[in-house]
């Protein structure tokens, strides 16, 4: 036996608190190798184990699961953790949780973090999120469920719409950053228009009527300056697919999220978000309708812009 070996079993003799001979040769330190081994202690679990390290290792029956169960819902920590509202955490809960867990592909601390929240929902949101290679985690968070005339909409946010055009290798340019916008109102009909001046004339007030007649010669109408918006426009490139979307402060005051009025006079408050980061915010709501690009991977699924809500604060 080479030196190597030696060394290796002097020190487990040292470690056990024995004292061996090595100068018999080979067979006596076999013999003491064996003694070695055959002294180490074996780990018994305690009456009542507290620590759930062991039990995490491998659940392999109802038996365990249930006194997993049990162990957690009597732990203040863990009860804690799973703890929403006036739920009270029981034996019950604490194993519908990491059943469902289990079936959405989540490790048991995961299904502890969710706790109570892990239902129909949770499971449409991680069933969805694997068809689109989501992992569980972010499909829980990035993915939403929405009330519809149809019940309930399960609708991906700009993050996953993000995500995936990354992954898709979608380019982008941004043509316009949040750039100013001049809006008119139609002197007959009051529609609101941005300036063309082959299409439109500025009324100024004290005009004379065949100063207006001469410039609708050519088919222009007289409008009036209304406001000032600003719009993001990007040019989206993947492959030979191209598509340009813009969005305007305009469109969010119509759908309700920045504050501002609206074309029909109505005064909205918007949502704190878009009323402090107008311009990082448009980014986001061109890159979430721009989702068409990527239509072969969404497979149809809509986007909670498309559902009328923010991304993704305002929803559930």
């Amino acid at each position: 036996m080479n030196d190597v070996k030696q060394k290796e079993i002097r020190q487990k003799c040292l470690k056990e608190k024995k004292l061996f001979k090595m100068e018999e040769g080979e067979n006596k330190i076999e013999k003491v190798e064996q003694e070695i081994v055959k002294a180490e202690p074996v780990w018994e679990k305690p009456a009542q184990d507290t620590g759930l390290s062991q039990l995490f290792a491998s659940i392999n029956n109802l038996a365990e699961l249930t006194k997993l169960a049990q162990i957690i819902a009597a732990s203040p920590v863990h009860a804690k953790m799973m703890k929403r509202g006036e739920t009270e955490v029981t034996p019950e809960v604490v194993m519908s949780a990491l059943i469902l867990g289990n079936q959405a592909g989540l490790s048991i601390g995961e299904s502890l973090l969710y706790g109570t929240e892990l239902n129909k929902d949770s499971i449409m949101k991680i069933s969805m999120g694997r068809t689109l290679g989501i992992p569980p985690m972010i499909a829980l968070n990035h993915i939403h469920s929405i009330p519809s005339s149809a019940g309930t909409t399960t609708a991906v946010d700009y993050h996953i719409v993000n995500s995936l055009m990354l992954k898709a290798g979608v380019q982008r340019e941004i043509l316009e950053d949040y750039k100013p916008i001049s809006l008119f109102r139609m002197m007959n009909g009051g529609t609101i228009v941005e300036y063309d001046e082959s299409k439109f004339f500025v009324y100024i007030e004290g005009m004379q009527p065949s100063e207006i007649k001469e410039l609708r010669k050519n088919g222009r109408e007289p409008v009036t300056f209304y406001k000032t918006t600003f719009r993001t426009t990007i040019k989206f490139t993947r492959g030979r697919n191209t598509g340009i979307f813009s969005y305007t402060t305009q469109d969010a005051i119509e759908a309700e999220l920045m504050a501002g009025i609206k074309n029909n006079g109505e005064t909205v408050k918007g949502k704190n978000n878009w009323n402090l980061h107008p311009k990082t915010m448009l980014r986001k709501q061109v890159v979430s309708l721009s989702k068409e690009i990527i239509a072969d991977i969404l497979f149809g699924t809509v986007t909670t812009v498309e559902m009328g809500y923010d991304t993704p604060y305002d929803v559930e």
